[in-house]
């Protein structure tokens, strides 16, 4: 059975419900924002390594709360002898666990694997997705220990849905930022000054970036350490606000990455990444990337 410590499941404390800007159009230098990124990339180790980074792979556990079905044992009713009927299982949400794999080749190679448990700690199955330019491809694979009666679609074809493209290709941009605070040359983002932000755990400088294809996000940077705090962005197809916060900051090779990622909707968590191995410039291959 395999074990690891469980991922703390906490109430993001900065929250944009606080936020009090002081932004006005037209006041702030056009210049500001791109002085704070500069302040950002140094603060996290980025400012002399901007161009030495060609790939990044990180490995770890993920959360996700309530995205799991359980069946609850029902006891039969008081009196029951047993015989007659059939109790139906109550079935109740509860958290998928796992080990998550984050791979990045750039500037415009990404992968994502997500191997979920069963309940006895052994991996179950892979949601994985893959991105090579402007090439996608999802595919989930049986590892073992598929419960009777779970279908599991394994077959591997390349997405043909534009949305899913799109999609991934936003991920793909926000991880680059939250990781890294690198852009891809060729999906440029915009950033302009917002203002400030102020919470019960400190204050923030506030960017507000625009990308192609109606990428957009809010992005939060502590105002004493420079660093990355948090992002918000608009979730696809829905009327949700999407927060990702960024927390435990420790170094690795020079660069200071945070371990611990935790995804909201609407200020309630839904995800936690934690991140527990980070490597620089190890050996990947290109073909990883594709189907």
């Amino acid at each position: 059975m395999r074990t690891r410590t469980p991922i703390v499941i906490g109430v993001v404390s900065y929250t944009v419900l606080l936020l009090v800007l002081a932004y006005s159009a037209g006041t702030s230098p056009p210049d500001q924002a791109e002085q704070l990124l500069a302040q950002a990339r140094h603060s996290i180790g980025m400012g002399l390594k901007a161009n030495t980074v060609k790939s990044l792979v990180i490995t770890g556990g993920f959360t996700t709360v309530g995205t799991a079905r359980r069946a609850l044992p029902q006891s039969p009713p008081p009196g029951s002898k047993g015989s007659g009927g059939t109790l139906k299982a109550q079935m109740v949400p509860t958290d998928d666990v796992g080990d998550v794999r984050l791979s990045f080749m750039l500037p415009d190679r990404f992968r994502q694997d997500y191997t979920y448990w069963n309940a006895s700690g052994q991996p179950m199955w892979t949601r994985a997705a893959r991105r090579d330019g402007d090439d996608v491809w999802l595919e989930n694979r049986v590892a073992q220990a598929v419960p009777e009666g779970m279908s599991v679609s394994v077959d591997p074809g390349p997405a043909s849905d534009a949305t899913v493209r799109r999609n991934l290709r936003f991920a793909h941009a926000r991880y680059l930022l939250a990781l890294l605070l690198y852009t891809e040359p060729s999906f440029p983002i915009t950033f302009r000054y917002a203002g400030k932000a102020e919470a019960a755990d400190g204050r923030a400088d506030v960017l507000d970036g625009e990308g192609p294809d109606g990428f957009a996000i809010r992005l939060f940077l502590d105002e004493r350490t420079h660093r990355p705090l948090m992002m918000t962005y608009a979730a696809p197809s829905t009327e949700q606000t999407q927060q990702l916060r960024m927390e435990e900051y420790r170094e690795t090779a020079g660069i200071f990455f945070p371990h611990l990622l935790s995804r909201s909707a609407n200020g309630k968590l839904r995800e936690q990444l934690r991140l527990e191995k980070f490597v620089v410039n190890g050996q990947l291959d290109a073909r990883d990337f594709r189907k």
